[in-house]
């Protein structure tokens, strides 16, 4: 559902698929790497040195389309335990999931998306 971009030195664009790697080339440094979805964007990355070896960045979203399927079930769950129940302290705890995402979304833009380098 949600849709990663990765913007490499602020020239080139490249869609990132879920579970899919993606090989970027570039001959010149330093790369900058920022990721973003439209709203919201990663801290800058920076390649400053030559690698030798390939490089692999780990690239993470607070609402990945895992976490937000489980929080929607969870949340559906204690819903339906609400309604059987009518104990208001489940109502509150079924929008919690839902505010976590609000929150990490709107007030904590600069966490919502990170990129970092993978040590080996």
């Amino acid at each position: 559902m949600l849709k990663l971009y990765v913007v490499v030195n602020d020239t080139h664009l490249y869609q990132l698929k879920e579970q899919e790697p993606l090989l970027i080339e570039e001959n010149t440094l330093p790369v900058k790497i920022v990721v973003k979805n439209g709203f919201h964007f990663s801290k800058p990355l920076f390649i400053r040195k030559a690698a030798t070896d390939t490089v692999f960045i780990d690239i993470g979203c607070e609402a990945d389309n895992g976490r937000l399927w489980g929080g929607l079930l969870f949340s559906f769950f204690l819903f339906f335990i609400f309604f059987v129940t009518g104990f208001y302290i489940i109502l509150l705890l079924a929008n919690l999931p839902l505010l976590f995402l609000v929150y990490k979304f709107f007030f904590k833009p600069n966490e919502f998306i990170t990129a970092e380098i993978l040590k080996k």
